[in-house]
C-alpha cells in the first residue's frame, strides 16, 4: 500500500511588506521547504513594488496603500515604502530617458536633420 504524505502550509510571520515566508513541511519526514512570494530584484521585493507603482498609478500615496490593503486582508506594505519609491523613481526615470533619446533620434532620422539645427517636433499636450 502506498505512503500518503500530508503536506502543511505555514507562514512564519516574517514578512517584508506584503511578501512572506512560505514553509511546506511533510509530516512523514519533517522536510521542510521554504520560498518567498516574490522575487527580489534592485533591493526591493518585485510584489511591494509592483503595489507601490500601482498605487500611484491610481493617485493613491502610503496611506492610501494602507487602506486599501487593510480592506483586502492583505498586510500593510513595507516599512520601507520610501525606498520602494526611490527604487520605482530610478527605473521609471531610466526608462523615460531612453524613451525620449530614441524619440529625438526618430525626429531627427525622420525631418533630415544632422543634430546641429533644431528639427521641428511636433508635440501634443493632452
Amino acid at each position: 500500500m502506498p505512503v500518503v504524505a500530508q503536506l502543511k502550509i505555514h507562514d512564519d510571520e516574517n514578512r517584508f511588506g506584503v511578501v512572506c515566508t512560505l514553509h511546506i513541511v511533510c509530516d512523514n519526514c519533517g522536510f521542510d521547504s521554504q520560498f518567498k512570494t516574490s522575487n527580489r530584484k534592485n533591493n526591493a521585493y518585485e510584489a511591494n513594488v509592483r503595489l507601490t507603482y500601482s498605487m500611484r498609478c491610481v493617485g493613491v500615496g502610503r496611506e492610501g496603500t494602507n487602506l486599501v490593503c487593510g480592506l483586502m486582508n492583505m498586510p500593510p506594505p513595507t516599512i520601507r515604502y520610501t525606498d520602494t519609491n526611490n527604487v520605482l523613481l530610478k527605473s521609471l526615470k531610466k526608462m523615460c530617458d531612453e524613451s525620449m533619446t530614441k524619440a529625438v533620434q526618430q525626429a531627427v532620422s525622420v525631418n533630415d536633420c544632422d543634430g546641429n539645427y533644431l528639427c521641428p517636433v511636433m508635440v501634443l499636450w493632452l
